[in-house]
Parts: C-alpha cells; structure tokens; sequence
C-alpha cells in the first residue's frame, strides 16, 4: 500500500477513504488512533489514507474530484470542531447536574 493523502483528522481520513471504496478501490486509514497522543494540537500528517499502489492514479482522480466539488479542508475542521464544542457542552451539563444531585444529597444527610 502507498499513501494517497495526508488528512487533517480521522474524519477526513475515513471520507476520502469512503469516495475511494465507492469508486472501487480498496484502502485504510493509517494513524487514526495516533491522534490522542498530541493532545490539543493539530496533528497533520499523521492520519494518512493508504491505497492499493496499482489503484493510485485512479485514486487521485478520485480525490481531486472529490475537492473540485467545493470540498476543503476547513469545512471538515469546522464539522469536527462543532462535534467537539457539542462533547464539551454535554460534559459541562453532566457535571452541573452531579454537583447539584451531590448538594441535595449532603444537604438532606446533615438536616
């Protein structure tokens, strides 16, 4: 297998692989997992989408295509920020709701 694209995320990385398969192509994804080790920072160059050396010109076809069709890059960075801020929310929500339920509970145990 020989890289065909340098992804931003394993968003990104799992849509192009998805154009691929659906042209008939065969590939994975590379490094997905990689991500969480740098934390915050953007991690380029780390998730990569591999594909079949025989399938590779037909792939970039794809690819380009794909990009020519308005794609870019910021508008899956944006979709995966907005998933981001929707985890952060949720969590935040969580937490008020465990801090009020424990201050109910040790308020009626001291009465």
């Amino acid at each position: 297998m020989i890289k065909i694209y340098d992804a931003t995320n394993a968003l990104e990385a799992h849509l192009i692989l998805d154009k691929l398969e659906h042209a008939g192509l065969s590939g994975q994804v590379n490094g997905e997992y990689l991500q969480g080790g740098v934390g915050e920072l953007q991690a380029i160059g780390i998730v990569q989408v591999m594909i079949d050396e025989d399938d590779y010109q037909q792939g970039l076809d794809v690819i380009k295509e794909w990009e020519s069709s308005g794609h870019t890059h910021s508008e899956i960075q944006s979709s995966s920020q907005s998933s981001s801020r929707s985890t952060l929310i949720s969590i935040i929500l969580l937490s008020v709701v465990a801090i009020t339920v424990i201050a109910g509970t040790l308020a009626s145990l001291n009465s």
